[in-house]
């Protein structure tokens, strides 16, 4: 089976520093896998090289059997390769729904009048609808962004990612700033997903970590230490010397 996702030997310098260390790892369809690290070990790093946000100094990046090593950003959201960041991106003044619109018809390479109204969009609605329901979002779709508790919010933007029809979803920090009360509620979204979508999230939380992914990337000065399960990785002494015992 072709895997999701595969990095081979990413490297990234800036300079004579080099942030991204031969890199390499692949997520299968379906994967839920944690990258986790102390400060500074590069994980937004790897995300935005992966993302294309960033080019890579050497390696190469597939997804699925097509390598996008050098495709642009927006061709690899087209290609199925979509992320979110650690702070919202929304349009506060709009509601859900026509957030949602916005990405649909991004999604779809659409265009409207800048004064027409989203909604006369055809076949928008029943795909909005889908993906509200999704992050059980459909009882604050007419709402404006601006009015949402932070937690919601974030799960507005997963659901923009997820209009986007992702076949890996790369989530840097998605419960960062939500309320610890609400953290539970944006991971367990996160949790059931469509089980199609290969799913790498950046966490701080171990406890969120440790509840949800199948399988943990431990990456220390931008170089990958562990890629494993949780229960070695929780049980490795150089996780506990070097990450474990810091987020304690």
């Amino acid at each position: 089976m072709t895997d999701a996702l595969r990095v081979q030997n990413l490297t990234r310098n800036f300079g004579a520093l080099r942030v991204t260390r031969d890199v390499g790892f692949s997520l299968e369809a379906g994967a839920r896998v944690a990258l986790i690290g102390p400060n500074g070990a590069g994980k937004t790093t790897l995300v935005n090289l992966i993302s294309g946000t960033l080019a890579p100094s050497e390696g190469r990046i597939f997804l699925g059997p097509v390598e996008v090593t050098h495709t642009p950003q927006a061709d690899r959201v087209h290609a199925g390769l979509v992320r979110t960041f650690q702070v919202t991106r929304l349009f506060t003044q709009l509601s859900v729904e026509d957030n949602i619109r916005l990405a649909i018809i991004q999604r779809n390479k659409q265009s409207f009048r800048l004064f027409s109204r989203l909604t006369q969009l055809p076949g928008v609605d029943a795909e909005i609808h889908r993906v509200l329901s999704l992050v059980k979002l459909n009882d604050v779709g007419a709402r404006r962004i601006k009015e949402l508790a932070y937690g919601e919010q974030r799960l507005v933007e997963i659901a923009l990612a997820l209009a986007l029809r992702p076949q890996v979803l790369l989530l840097d920090e998605p419960a960062a700033g939500v309320p610890q009360s609400e953290s539970n509620v944006v991971m367990e979204a996160i949790a059931a997903l469509p089980d199609d979508i290969a799913i790498m999230f950046i966490e701080h939380d171990m406890d969120l970590v440790f509840r949800f992914a199948k399988r943990i990337l431990v990456l220390v000065s931008g170089e990958l230490l562990m890629d494993d399960s949780p229960e070695i990785v929780a049980a490795d002494p150089r996780v506990h010397r070097l990450y474990l015992g810091e987020a304690a």
